[in-house]
């Protein structure tokens, strides 16, 4: 792969994507691309924030509430984890147990535990109970054709 950058203080960002044929490679590259963008709502302390994708790195039910993770804050949503599951299929996030959705970016690494369950460790140190229903899931995400 050849990448080709060119600083134009005149122009809007613009994204090329020159390519053979369609290839799982290319289709990740185009998910990233699109979920630079993308955003979800989070409030804390009365206030509501934009979170962007990629600054998340899971999302947590817990008593009927749902909470956004990034590096360090914790924001609350209003939207129950279907509804986010539903709006974040097509990007990186995976569903790793009934009340959690990992964003892949941000995986380090996964490790067998007892009981067919994976322990996933997320690049700020948090680790996540992926269950045995999941598991299949996860890896197909993550170790999908490179």
């Amino acid at each position: 792969m050849k990448l080709i950058l060119k600083e134009n203080p005149n122009v809007e960002l613009t994204v090329t994507i020159e390519y053979p044929k369609q290839s799982s490679q290319l289709n990740r590259i185009i998910q990233k691309l699109k979920s630079e963008d993308k955003a979800l709502v989070g409030s804390e302390n009365g206030r509501e924030y934009k979170v962007f994708m990629p600054d998340i790195f899971y999302i947590e039910s817990v008593d009927k509430r749902t909470f956004i993770y990034t590096r360090d804050m914790v924001f609350r949503s209003e939207k129950r984890l279907y509804q986010l599951e539903n709006e974040l299929k097509e990007y990186d996030f995976v569903k790793v147990s009934r009340n959690c959705l990992v964003n892949i970016n941000e995986l380090i690494h996964i490790k067998a535990l007892a009981n067919s369950r994976l322990e996933a460790e997320l690049s700020n140190g948090e680790k996540i109970i992926v269950s045995r229903t999941y598991i299949p899931e996860i890896k197909r995400k993550v170790f999908q054709e490179v």
